[in-house]
């Protein structure tokens, strides 16, 4: 370990530059330093979008899918969805949980909070989170 502080959150509230970052400059930082981490079955995309019918139904905050799931694997990819009105303090919380659904999808329970997702999570909270 290196005597230097870890400055991950700080970078990732833009606080290192000492300028505020809006909503989505705040999920594009936090996806790159997930990206460039952590591997998932298939690639990751974030999609910011107002309330929808599908949220309501679900009564999620968000969610994550699998697109192109009949489509041969080198085409899938998994799909992060965050309402726009999501409050800045939870934006954090919220994409590390979707993006522990992505890392624990397998075909027979499609990333649901088992143990499987539970260390995902641990792991990207880690990564994220902790100092």
């Amino acid at each position: 370990m290196s005597d230097q502080p870890d400055n991950r959150v700080k970078y990732m509230h833009g606080l290192a530059k000492k300028t505020k970052l809006g909503f989505r400059q705040r999920i594009c930082r936090i996806s790159r330093i997930i990206r460039a981490n952590i591997e998932t079955p298939h690639p990751v995309r974030v999609k910011t979008v107002g309330q929808t019918a599908e949220m309501k139904k679900l009564n999620a905050l968000g969610y994550c899918y699998l697109a192109n799931s009949n489509k041969p694997k080198s085409k899938r990819y998994f799909v992060i969805v965050i309402p726009r009105n999501t409050d800045v303090s939870s934006l954090v919380e919220l994409l590390v949980h979707e993006w522990a659904h992505a890392m624990a999808w397998y075909d027979e329970n499609k990333g649901d909070h088992g143990p499987r997702w539970a260390k995902a999570y641990s792991s990207l909270y880690q990564l994220i989170i902790d100092d």
